[in-house]
């Protein structure tokens, strides 16, 4: 087994030695060795933070016992239960005084004393054969049929006895006994908090072990229910896949466990792809071990930030923008900086920075696509610059008919518009955008909504092609009206016929 060096360095501190590893060794211990020790005895309360000498480590110093046992009679004679605690730590130091349970060689009990059977602590099954042999004057005979060891009962006993008599003076009062054996229980756990164990599901013999690795309970372990258990008695008889196995536990609840160093909170975030949305809980942990866990129903923070950022990129700016609204405010903005260099200038790359800021304080892809992309990146600029924008680069042009339609800017290409053909009759001129500058490109649709011609120079269409475009609708299209002058025509009004009277 591992080098347990923590009864060898308390002893060291009590009598004044500073740094155990400075001393000359004749066999030096690893240095692992000592850190562990000192650990150990700082999570016991034996050392302060500094790695001096505690009351509390005095008195565990006192007593003839491993480092963790003397801990349960410390914090036993703190509660009230001094003689309980001797009695526990007795038990638990000396040879098990139960003839029935010696280890075989796979590591289980030679017999089931402790099988069907329930309780709380095997420590507690302990005391009480240890009170039956008490009783019963520590006789052989009578004890042999209780199979209980007459020889170990009465080690445990004189252990016992010499362990009261130092700790006579360490207790004010009694604890009542209805309360006596959760204060026991909850000693137990301050000499072995590093020990905590869960079950994996209820009345199995698999544990989860605080520190993420595994063991098993042995079968005559009478804790056979308790979800949450300290492992008093681990080694490596009978470990194999399971882990090692636990042959002593005690039962604990898991709110006794609050006060200790190793409880923290944690978030833990998860992205559910069906849902769309991150998912998060508050957790309560006690080392690898999940105390509480509480679903959150509006996650926050940086990492259900950095979950739905990592999502939402990789599903793409296509999938927050699917009218291509944030691409077409990019094409205006870089259309209009041709005109005024003073606008700043966003690349496209920006749609995907402003889909990673606007993840801010969400958690759900719902969130993001009700707000939109183009408000994230119209941040970027200043209520003058959003004006200046709005003036050169407009969103929609009315033609003098009345028909409003919506300017496109593609990258590459000159702005443009498309619209009926009749709807641009009486128009000696198309319209133009960037201060009456820039003419758009036209996109003169026939009833079936292709384009019979894509132009920015109107007067010239009308000269040189309506013509011949006029005698091919008019045959094609007979209903609707093809004048010979559209200059002097009137287009129809928006949502109106276009076809004759």
């Amino acid at each position: 087994g591992r080098l347990d060096l923590a009864p060898l360095v308390l002893s060291l501190r009590a009598a004044g030695v500073e740094d155990v590893s400075s001393l000359a060794w004749l066999d030096a211990p690893p240095e692992t060795a000592l850190h562990s020790a000192e650990l150990l005895l700082r999570r016991l309360g034996a050392l302060d933070a500094e790695g001096a000498l505690t009351p509390i480590g005095r008195r565990m110093q006192r007593l003839p016992l491993p480092p963790r046992l003397a801990r349960v009679v410390v914090a036993a004679a703190q509660r009230g239960i001094a003689t309980l605690g001797c009695e526990a730590a007795a038990v638990l130091d000396q040879r098990d005084l139960r003839r029935d349970t010696r280890i075989g060689l796979r590591g289980e009990p030679a017999a089931s004393r402790g099988r069907g059977r329930e309780g709380s602590s095997d420590v507690l099954e302990l005391i009480d054969c240890y009170h039956q042999a008490r009783q019963r004057r520590f006789a052989t005979g009578p004890l042999r049929s209780l199979e209980i060891d007459a020889d170990a009962a009465r080690a445990v006993h004189l252990a016992s006895q010499q362990l009261q008599r130092i700790t006579k003076r360490w207790q004010a009062t009694e604890t009542s006994p209805k309360d006596a054996e959760e204060s026991l229980l909850q000693s137990l756990l301050v000499g072995f908090v590093d020990r905590v164990a869960q079950r994996n599901k209820p009345h199995s013999e698999a544990l989860a072990l605080a520190d993420g690795g595994r063991a098993r309970l042995g079968r005559h372990s009478v804790v056979t229910t308790a979800p949450w258990l300290v492992a008093l008695d681990t080694g490596a008889q009978g470990g194999g896949r399971g882990g090692p196995l636990v042959r002593l536990a005690s039962a604990i609840e898991p709110d006794w466990l609050i006060d200790f160093e190793d409880v923290r909170e944690e978030q833990v975030v998860r992205w559910d792809a069906a849902r769309e949305r991150v998912e998060a809980s508050e957790r309560l942990c006690f080392g690898k071990l999940v105390l509480d866990d509480r679903r959150l129903a509006t996650p926050t923070g940086p990492a259900v930030e950095a979950a739905l950022r990592k999502a939402a990129l990789a599903a793409g700016v296509g999938a927050f923008d699917p009218e291509g609204k944030a691409s077409h405010w990019l094409g205006r903005l870089a259309f209009a900086r041709t005109l005024d260099p003073e606008l700043p200038e966003v690349s496209a790359d920006a749609l995907e920075e402003a889909l990673g800021a606007a993840c801010a304080n969400k958690h759900s892809f719902a969130e993001l696509r009700a707000e939109g992309l183009v408000a994230a990146v119209q941040a970027r600029l200043l209520p003058r610059q959003l004006g200046t924008l709005k003036h050169l680069a407009p969103e929609t042009v009315t033609l003098p008919g009345g028909r409003r339609l919506a300017v496109h800017y593609d990258p590459g290409r000159d702005p443009w518009v498309e619209s009926w053909l009749q709807d641009f009759f009486g128009m000696s001129t198309g319209p133009s955008i960037g201060n009456g500058r820039t003419p758009l490109v036209l996109h003169l649709l026939a009833p079936n909504r292709r384009a019979v011609q894509v132009t920015a120079d109107l007067p010239g269409f009308w000269q040189r092609e309506y013509p011949k475009v006029r005698r091919e609708l008019s045959r094609r299209y007979p209903r609707h009206q093809w004048p010979e002058d559209p200059l002097g025509a009137r287009p129809p009004p928006p949502g109106g016929r276009r076809k004759r009277r």
